[in-house]
């Protein structure tokens, strides 16, 4: 049995190039109707599967009737929605992503303008592909906008289908010729922070490191004597364990230092320096802390500020086998234990 057309419409030919012509036309005086009134309906065994709203709204559904999305025109400067399924609060299509040109003074070829595609709603916009997504423009270029001024722009990795973190992985893997670094990151003057390495709690981020454009490494603070603001430098640790081990930079100052011990706001040990050929060993530059300088060939102990000899404590020694002799003491030498108790040795000069 051949099929056969409910309404077949055969108009004229349309034969002048001059002459505008036309199909069908609905003419419609809208006083008072639903928001839902139609212009055009196919029904599928009663199930709508194509809609055209009175707004111009256009609508496909599945033919059970239970699927439903469309497109819409949002606003009077031709923002176009697509829509999804229905918003309950007003019966019509939801719209869930929008397309327009920002500016309405420059569209399409003109070199100022500026396509937009915006997700709707508090949800988030997935961009989803099992191959390769290619991005290719004159000048290679992402802008990234937020409506807040201090809001970060955030990057985050996880699996699709649970809430387990993944990393974002910068490569050039399988490339004929391989760039000459994976990642550049480009600041306008040396001064500038290039990058921040942080944490993130409750949507505020804190700095415990960051590279400025002179390359210097600025890490988190370490307590040391009158020390206040931030060292440069660099942590070394073991894996999973948040102390540090050893850490070497620079103090406020610019003055160099290397630090041990397993403490992050107290190491167990220092090598400072205090100033020229002059370091301070067991804390920061401390007037009364000790301190090695190296004169010539020989070496001194002293205070960290150069002020003045330091004590020393130790065990005399001597290169040169003992001798019985009498002598006669003509001077004492004072000497100082443990204990910092003073004894008078005597002596003769030699």
């Amino acid at each position: 049995m051949a099929g056969f057309d409910i309404l077949n419409i055969v108009g004229d030919p349309w034969n002048d190039a001059e002459a505008v012509f036309g199909g069908i036309e609905v003419a419609i005086t809208d006083t008072a109707s639903r928001a839902d009134s139609k212009f055009l309906e196919f029904l599928l065994n009663g199930a709508p599967v194509y809609t055209v709203l009175k707004t111009g709204e256009t609508y496909l559904s599945n033919p059970a009737g239970t699927s439903r999305g469309g497109m819409a025109l949002a606003g009077a400067s031709g923002e176009m929605g697509l829509t999804s399924q229905i918003d309950t609060n007003t019966g019509a299509g939801a719209h869930v992503l929008r397309y327009y040109w920002e500016d309405a003074n420059h569209i399409g070829s003109d070199p100022d303008s500026v396509a937009v595609l915006r997700g709707m709603g508090n949800n988030r916009l997935s961009i989803e592909s099992n191959g390769t997504m290619v991005h290719i423009a004159n000048n290679g270029r992402y802008e990234f906008e937020t409506q807040t001024y201090g809001t970060p722009i955030q990057f985050v990795g996880y699996e699709a289908s649970g809430s387990s973190g993944v990393p974002i992985m910068f490569n050039n893997h399988n490339q004929t010729v391989y760039a000459e670094s994976v990642v550049q990151v480009a600041v306008d003057v040396s001064t500038q922070i290039a990058l921040q390495i942080g944490l993130w709690n409750n949507g505020s981020f804190s700095t415990t490191a960051y590279f400025d454009g002179s390359g210097g490494l600025y890490a988190r603070s370490l307590s040391a004597y009158g020390a206040t603001g931030v060292f440069r430098g660099v942590s070394t640790r073991v894996t999973g364990e948040l102390t540090a081990r050893v850490f070497q930079g620079l103090d406020r100052n610019d003055n160099g230092f290397i630090g041990f011990g397993t403490g992050n706001s107290a190491l167990d040990a220092y090598i400072y320096r205090a100033g020229p050929n002059l370091f301070s060993i067991g804390g920061a530059a401390a007037p009364d802390r000790p301190a090695i300088k190296g004169i010539g060939t020989a070496i001194q102990g002293r205070l960290a500020d150069d002020s003045d000899f330091c004590t020393v404590q130790g065990k005399l020694t001597t290169d040169q086998i003992a001798v019985s002799e009498t002598i006669t003491p003509d001077s004492t030498l004072t000497l100082y234990d443990a204990a910092g108790t003073a004894y008078k040795v005597p002596c003769v000069a030699a």
